[in-house]
């Protein structure tokens, strides 16, 4: 599904013209349902997926210290420990003394990036285009019932994605710090034995 095949989607919705490009249409209701699509895949980025989350990336400040992320493709990005770091205008800054001056280079434990509609998975282009359909329907039509058959569609993609989430994160309960401790021999609570 491209970006203008899902805008058709949405337009199919409120019972308007599909368009050939969304770029060249000048029909104001194109503009509405492509501002709600972004919305609704940004949306969806935000959480972080398997397609959009990166662990342990490193940063090195550049010769005057600072660190710049050179793409604006960035949504976000976490420090453990150092919370006071955050990215601002693709320059990282430590508010705590409102520096943009880096020593040494910083290693984020995850990092959020950003994609365009069409570089997503199939299953987040879809949940982001019926997602934005539902809101576009209530927007355009106040029609309730259409939304909510839209939204039961939406609702069971977003099961699937999640699922798809936990397939690939391969969750483990035996990968837990306390059950390793357990496993190998550790005695948990102040040394006391198990009777």
């Amino acid at each position: 599904m491209t970006q203008t095949e899902a805008i058709n989607k949405m337009l199919g919705y409120i019972g308007s013209h599909p368009v050939d490009n969304y770029l060249t249409a000048t029909n104001p209701e194109v503009a509405r349902a492509l501002v709600l699509l972004e919305e609704k895949l940004n949306g969806i980025q935000r959480q972080g997926y398997w397609f959009n989350k990166f662990y342990n990336v490193t940063y090195t400040p550049d010769s005057n210290g600072n660190i710049v992320i050179a793409s604006g493709d960035i949504n976000d990005l976490f420090v453990r420990g150092r919370p006071e770091l955050q990215l601002i205008n693709y320059t990282l800054i430590d508010t705590s003394t409102n520096s943009i001056v880096f020593d040494t280079p910083i290693t984020a434990e995850y990092v959020i990036k950003e994609y365009e509609f069409d570089n997503c998975p199939k299953l987040v282009r879809e949940l982001a285009t019926y997602m934005a359909a539902e809101e576009f329907v209530i927007m355009e039509l106040e029609d309730t019932q259409r939304s909510q058959h839209i939204r039961q569609k939406w609702a069971s993609l977003h099961v699937e994605l999640e699922r798809e989430k936990v397939r690939r994160n391969q969750h483990n309960i035996f990968n837990k710090p306390i059950v390793q401790r357990v496993r190998y021999g550790v005695r948990p609570y102040h040394g006391r034995r198990i009777r």
